[in-house]
């Protein structure tokens, strides 16, 4: 059974690792939030709102990418009060970083249960997920230059 530890130490590696690629591939300089927030990234701006999430898996290896309906539901209201907003959910798989942005994807909302995690508090049950088709998942376009970076 992975530990938890072990889990957020590689995943906040691969926040790293994605953030420098991001930066560098589209030009923009991103804030890391505080760990407590529902969103990894922000710009100075506050225009831009970046959650991350890595997987040791290839991008297609499941039919869907996951990601907490929460996370959807905030970028959703901090578009309500900017309508220059911009939300980006990514994922850092072994086959390179894909991305989807906000309003430019279809999902469906199921409930969820983790089950490999130890930790009371990571084992919810029926967690609100949004399940977002792979074939949606857009690669970051320097993803081949990352696979030699990759964890």
């Amino acid at each position: 059974m992975k530990s938890f530890r072990n889990e957020l130490k590689v995943g906040l590696a691969n926040e790293d690792i994605v953030k420098k690629e991001l930066e560098r591939e589209w030009g923009i300089k991103l804030n890391h939030r505080s760990k407590y927030d529902v969103f990894d990234y922000d710009t100075e701006e506050k225009d831009i709102f970046i959650e991350v999430k890595s997987r040791n898996i290839k991008h297609n290896e499941y039919d869907t990418a996951l990601i907490g309906y929460n996370k959807i539901q905030r970028g959703l209201e901090l578009q309500e009060l900017n309508k220059d907003c911009q939300v980006y959910f990514v994922w850092k798989y072994k086959d390179g970083i894909f991305f989807v942005k906000l309003g430019d994807f279809e999902y469906e909302v199921n409930e969820f249960t983790r089950g490999k995690r130890i930790e009371s508090w990571a084992n919810k049950k029926n967690v609100p997920t949004a399940f977002i088709r792979y074939n949606q998942l857009k690669p970051l376009k320097s993803t081949k230059a990352f696979l030699s970076l990759n964890l």
